[in-house]
């Protein structure tokens, strides 16, 4: 089952938990013009794609895809850079676009849920990932 329910909960807000797996992910990194003097360094403008199968809470039965594509916005290593992105959840009932500013450095993520498609067309929300060793646990609030 796809959603949790809480008793903090108001009526017709849901919460969904996934899992994603970073073990095997497909990954691109398209390093733009000009290029960090310092090895391993973002610049501005580079980029990186992410995308990979997401699985129920338990971690157990894969229910869909979640695609990510994250713009440097401040200059930094992968850990202090700055970055813009936008994460599409690709499910059997529709689709969940996330998106907001972070960094990579910080064990949690908050973004917003800013639309979807099908049963969340109009979707608006909070997502939060978490990071425990190769599995993140992501967090799907949406409002009424």
């Amino acid at each position: 089952m796809l959603a949790s329910s809480g008793s903090a909960q108001g009526p017709g807000e849901r919460t969904l938990t996934f899992k994603e797996r970073n073990t095997r992910p497909t990954l691109g990194l398209i390093v733009n013009p000009p290029r960090s003097r310092e090895g391993g360094r973002r610049s501005p403008g580079d980029m990186f794609i992410v995308a990979q199968p997401v699985f129920d809470a338990a971690n157990e039965t894969r229910v869909g895809r979640v695609a990510t594509t994250c713009t440097v916005i401040k200059r930094g290593n992968f850990d202090t850079a700055g970055y813009q992105c936008a994460k599409s959840f690709r499910l059997r009932d529709g689709t969940i676009e996330v998106q907001g500013l972070l960094g990579f450095g910080r064990t949690t993520v908050r973004l917003a849920v800013v639309g979807g498609t099908q049963a969340y067309e109009g979707a608006r929300g909070t997502f939060e990932a978490s990071t425990s060793g190769a599995t993140a646990t992501d967090v799907i609030h949406l409002l009424p």
